[in-house]
């Protein structure tokens, strides 16, 4: 014979007690209305308002590297980067693990040192700033 479920008795407290109420539902906020764009202050003039950010020439780079190499402990780990970012540009920078992406970065703000090459942005060079103590 096979094992059979034991019930509790009707009499036993287990079954007299009231089943707990569901737990309350969570209510999602509604979503914001996305505003308009924002029209120029001249009409008749469609140009976008200047970026603070752009340098002064606007025909002048953003990022300039120059056959940029970086070399950690013994591995060398940018070799000939050439590129050039304009204002405005977007750039996506991909690759394995280990490919340089970060080091190029850091290169670029100053945290990193080129072993060669040049680096500018808005027109200098990037030096690591000191943190102050």
């Amino acid at each position: 014979m096979g094992k059979a479920a034991r019930r509790a008795p009707a009499s036993s407290p287990a079954c007299s007690a009231a089943p707990t109420p569901p737990s309350p539902r969570r209510t999602r906020r509604p979503r914001p209305t996305p505003r308009p764009p924002a029209a120029p202050a001249n009409p008749a003039d469609p140009t976008p308002p200047a970026n603070p950010a752009a340098p002064a020439n606007p025909a002048a780079p953003a990022a300039h590297v120059t056959n940029l190499s970086v070399r950690r402990a013994r591995a060398e780990v940018l070799h000939g980067i050439t590129l050039t970012v304009t204002p405005g540009e977007t750039v996506a920078l991909m690759g394995r693990n280990g490919a340089g992406k970060s080091t190029l970065l850091n290169t670029l703000v100053g945290t990193v040192p080129p072993t060669t090459g040049q680096v500018t942005v808005s027109g200098r060079t990037p030096t690591a700033r000191r943190r102050p103590r």
